[in-house]
């Protein structure tokens, strides 16, 4: 209530009789406490509230698999607050051109979010093996067919779908579960990293949202690719944005990245990042993760970032990943070229060198 206030009430964004969809994160059936999934008690305070201003009705949505709802709870909030409960799994979904795309030109979303009068997106405070973070934007992605975004995955395309689901719907409003985060890996893969934030941050401008929730998490935001292209595409700004109540700097906390867990985990691979986006850092880190330390007899460092400090004297093989890094693979070991290289030649190209 304290964060809605601050920016006006929530009646500034629903007025009396509207019809509200709220999108929570319920990612792949994991309990609340990992840090993974919005809290039943966050969304059961958002109803309220919602009912408190008028609302004429009030559903919660997801695509995920039945059982995330009752691990979730959100079957409860349902019951308890007399909201409705819908899974866009089931569809209908309707095919929409997206305005000035980045990649896709026609997406799929469920038809229920163009019903409705509003959207309220209730996201989780989280890193992302593959994007970095996963906050407002990429709360997104849930409202697609599923075999859409495994199709996004396989095209190693999950940036550029993200950015086009919101040129053609976002979020009217954005309240942020920071009471429990995530950090390292998560996103979907591992959920062994909760951090206890116990903060909310709310918005009307998901680009500006992600910029603060990404350095309240101590990355970055110009090295998260989808929020930058999010902004030069107009679906918001991270320039001179406004911050009411505490300061970042009162709750900032350094999370782990995706490279850091990975380097925690191996003992025979290193990855030395020097200042890489997300295209690089997640896929590295992705392809990294699935490598077994007892399957290498010899150290990897592997580079990436456009301004690479090198050792004078290697710890054994050494791999340089993507287009910033060309200039100091000359004579050193493995380049694998691209902006960003694409997972499957990351991999491939590792698989290679290990046999």
């Amino acid at each position: 209530r304290k964060s809605l206030d601050l920016l006006g009430g929530l009646e500034k964004f629903v007025e009396r009789g509207e019809s509200v969809l709220i999108k929570p994160n319920l990612t792949a059936g994991f309990i609340p406490d990992t840090g993974a999934t919005t809290k039943p008690e966050v969304v059961k305070a958002i109803v309220e509230l919602l009912w408190e201003v008028g609302a004429d009705r009030v559903i919660i949505g997801e695509g995920e698999i039945e059982e995330a709802y009752k691990r979730s709870r959100m079957n409860e909030v349902a019951k308890e607050t007399g909201c409705e409960l819908i899974n866009f799994r089931h569809g209908p979904f309707i095919e929409v051109e997206v305005p000035n795309p980045l990649f896709f030109k026609k997406v799929r979303i469920a038809k229920i979010l163009f019903e409705c009068d509003k959207l309220l997106s209730v996201p989780v405070l989280k890193t992302h093996h593959l994007s970095l973070i996963t906050v407002a934007l990429k709360n997104m992605y849930g409202v697609i067919p599923v075999e859409d975004k495994i199709g996004y995955h396989r095209m190693d395309k999950l940036e550029e779908a993200i950015v086009d689901i919101n040129l053609a719907k976002k979020a009217d409003l954005i309240v942020v579960d920071g009471f429990i985060g995530e950090e390292g890996l998560a996103g979907g893969i591992r959920h062994d990293r909760p951090v206890h934030m116990d903060t909310v941050i709310a918005g009307s401008d998901p680009v500006a949202v992600d910029t603060v929730c990404s350095k309240i998490m101590g990355i970055d935001p110009t090295k998260v690719q989808h929020l930058k292209w999010a902004a030069e595409r107009g679906i918001g700004t991270m320039r001179n944005i406004e911050v009411k109540g505490l300061r970042i700097s009162d709750v900032a906390r350094k999370f782990k990245t995706p490279i850091d867990q990975v380097n925690e985990e191996h003992k025979k691979v290193k990855i030395h990042d020097f200042g890489s986006c997300s295209g690089c850092h997640g896929r590295v880190a992705t392809v990294i993760d699935q490598i077994k330390d007892e399957t290498l007899r010899e150290m990897i460092d592997i580079y990436v970032g456009p301004e690479v400090v090198l050792p004078e004297k290697s710890r054994g093989v050494e791999v340089f990943i993507g287009d910033c890094t060309k200039p100091y693979s000359r004579g050193r070991g493995l380049y694998i070229d691209g902006c960003p290289p694409t997972m499957q030649s990351i991999k491939a190209e590792l698989e290679k060198l290990l046999k």
